[in-house]
């Protein structure tokens, strides 16, 4: 507000409901990541258990498309537990 509100004047009268999207939106990405990550983690057990070290193309797109977990979280988390990603 203070960096803007000279040049975006409609920012003053809005700036609760902003905020209020804001966080929203926040608490709702934190969710989706608490979500995916028990997907991820299940999926990383099962290949440790499986002796196997490749998440395959199907679930990196599975924890993407309905998950809503970014491919490039997945990659770094497979890549700090020794895994790759197909």
């Amino acid at each position: 507000m203070d960096t803007y509100g000279d040049f975006f004047k409609e920012l003053g009268p809005a700036q609760e409901k902003i905020t209020r999207v804001i966080r929203d939106e926040e608490a709702q990405f934190n969710k989706t990541i608490a979500q995916g990550m028990k997907v991820f983690e299940k999926k990383a057990a099962q290949l440790k258990a499986a002796g196997k070290k490749e998440l395959s193309g199907a679930d990196a797109f599975f924890l993407a498309s309905s998950m809503g977990f970014p491919l490039d979280l997945t990659e770094i988390m497979c890549d700090q537990r020794g895994l790759t990603v197909n």
